[in-house]
């Protein structure tokens, strides 16, 4: 991938813009694509996390949700089951538990319950770890990484943020995103501005610090 992006327009884009451009990209490229969850619209959503995207896209792509978790998440997956690709957003993961008949018993078994006929293109975003707030830290993400039929993962710097996101919101199965907001306004850096995928099962750039991705929460393995 490096020698491929090194060829292109680069910004310098904290984890949190990464995400948001890899969303609007999308929405921009594909009409089914639409977010979901609380807070979102107007308000930017938690720590800023949609900022911009309802002044671009309005509210019917930009959902406000009622605080239930089940209900986004569940909602989400029906519009999925019909062909839309949506994203929902759980603003914490310490709430993914509310939530957790949708993103046990349905998300990861539907497409094999029904013989490989459903496809559930859904991507579900939180965030995790160590904040600017002090709250909500929990994380879960090595839960799910035992759940089959999940993708599970946690992008380490903003070029795999945006590269995982696009990945995530074109894969036609479930991914669970997690972001740890120690990351989420931390340190810039050099972001391709077209769309571009990165893998959701390698290793980052040798250039950079190289992350362990197949696992959900980010363990530096080497330079």
């Amino acid at each position: 991938m490096s020698a491929e992006l090194s060829v292109l327009t680069h910004r310098r884009l904290t984890h949190m813009e990464a995400i948001i451009e890899a969303i609007a990209v999308a929405m921009r490229e594909d009409p089914r694509v639409f977010y979901i969850g609380q807070d979102v619209g107007a308000m930017g959503g938690s720590m800023q996390g949609t900022k911009g995207l309802t002044e671009e896209f309005g509210p019917m792509r930009i959902r406000e949700a009622p605080i239930s978790e089940s209900a986004m998440v569940g909602a989400a997956l029906g519009a999925a089951l019909f062909g839309q690709r949506p994203i929902v957003e759980i603003s914490f993961g310490e709430f993914l538990p509310a939530a957790m008949n949708q993103l046990i018993n349905q998300a990861p078994n539907l497409h094999y319950m029904t013989g490989g006929t459903a496809r559930v293109p859904v991507v579900v975003r939180t965030r995790v770890g160590d904040g600017p707030y002090g709250g909500h830290p929990q994380d879960y993400s090595a839960w799910f990484a035992h759940v089959p039929g999940w993708k599970v993962v946690m992008p380490a710097t903003p070029v795999d943020a945006k590269g995982m996101m696009t990945a995530a919101i074109r894969d036609d199965g479930p991914v669970l995103f997690f972001e740890a907001m120690s990351l989420s306004h931390a340190a810039r850096a050099p972001v391709p501005s077209n769309a571009f995928e990165t893998s959701m099962r390698t290793l980052a750039s040798p250039t950079s610090q190289r992350w362990n991705r197949s696992w959900p929460t980010p363990h530096r393995i080497g330079v």
